[in-house]
């Protein structure tokens, strides 16, 4: 995490992922809860005391819009009523299953983030992506199996000279995979708002 912050720019987003990652290491080695609102406020409270001019920002807005949003989704999905799923007792179906959960999780989490942000987009780009859901669900797959897993061996293996190849693979153009401008159906990119203000 400390060398993904030190080669991100610093940018707001990678400085709260980074402190709130300390404060959930600090959470765990007291026996408190890591995931929680007040880790959340907790790194608010540290960008503001460092930078408060960032709070005007769209990037403080909409990182910290949709981590309280996606931390307050899964704190009401951990307190659920448990329910026995039926078809857990069939092993077959488990590979099933781990792929619906995979997805189901892109799904929701998706659809929290993009919900909870789509109002700052509108404020500052005039901009709302009108197909963020398929998007994440067709990269996704790619970026957690493919291009995270090849960065980190580049990581390691940059001391020896040996990240070259695993660059490649991460650099390498994986939307075109799966999206061609020529074949995309119309505002899939973007729909323009004109919310600009009059009087």
């Amino acid at each position: 995490m400390t060398a993904y912050y030190l080669i991100s720019g610093f940018g707001v987003s990678a400085e709260r992922a980074f402190i709130m990652m300390a404060i959930m290491l600090v959470a765990v080695l007291f026996d408190r809860p890591s995931l929680s609102l007040r880790n959340v406020a907790l790194s608010a409270i540290v960008i503001l005391i460092l930078s408060p001019s960032q709070v005007l920002g769209p990037s403080f807005q909409m990182s910290y819009a949709a981590t309280l949003a996606l931390v307050s989704g899964y704190t009401l999905w951990k307190r659920r009523p448990h329910r026995e799923n039926m078809l857990s007792r069939f092993r077959f179906l488990g590979p099933l299953l781990f792929v619906a959960r995979f997805f189901g999780g892109i799904l929701s989490t998706s659809f929290i983030g993009g919900a909870s942000t789509a109002i700052f987009s509108i404020e500052h780009f005039h901009r709302l992506a009108t197909y963020g859901l398929p998007a994440n669900l067709a990269a996704m797959p790619i970026v957690s199996f493919i291009v995270m897993p090849f960065g980190m061996a580049a990581m390691l293996m940059m001391p020896f000279g040996l990240d070259g190849p695993f660059w490649k693979v991460t650099g390498r153009d994986w939307s075109s995979s799966f999206w061609s401008p020529r074949r995309s159906p119309a505002g899939a990119a973007i729909l323009r708002l004109d919310v600009s203000r009059r009087g």
